[in-house]
């Protein structure tokens, strides 16, 4: 038997709200996290970037 689960609130901060769904998520027999949640404090959207040869911390940093 799978199940759903659904949250919902405010959570202080997107770090916290995916928390929150992971931890709901690995509830044995969840299938599905219905998130509802809103975040109430937003944050800058998170970049990735992927190092190649020759890079180096500085030159990333003052890119980034």
């Amino acid at each position: 038997m799978t199940s759903t689960v659904t949250v919902h609130g405010i959570a202080p901060d997107q770090q916290s709200k995916e928390k929150i769904a992971l931890c709901c998520g690995n509830v044995v027999n969840m299938a599905t996290v219905n998130d509802q949640m809103i975040v109430g404090q937003s944050e800058p959207e998170v970049q990735h970037y992927t190092v190649v040869r020759g890079d180096t911390l500085s030159r990333i940093s003052k890119q980034y």
